[in-house]
């Protein structure tokens, strides 16, 4: 019966961690996917240069990486900011 039971918790472990780990990963994929975020890598305009040098700066005051930085059309009055 114990043998039964340590299996029983084994199985679900390996599937309650597996499943969280898969659902981490693909969450920043769907969450741009669904809202169709456009990433900045070189500014194409004006705006888009500001928003980069405007996280940068703060990044920088925060002592922190500089995360992605995205736009969506869904939210053309505030932009989406991605780490």
């Amino acid at each position: 019966m114990a043998g039964q039971f340590n299996g029983l918790v084994l199985m679900s472990l390996l599937f309650g961690f597996g499943g969280s780990f898969i659902s981490l990963a693909i969450s920043k994929w769907m969450a741009r996917r669904s809202i169709g975020v456009h990433t900045i890598n070189q500014p194409a305009n004006d705006k888009e240069r500001w928003l980069l040098n405007t996280v940068a700066a703060q990044a920088k005051a925060a002592n922190i990486g500089m995360p992605e930085v995205g736009y969506s059309s869904l939210f053309s009055r505030m932009p989406l900011l991605l780490v």
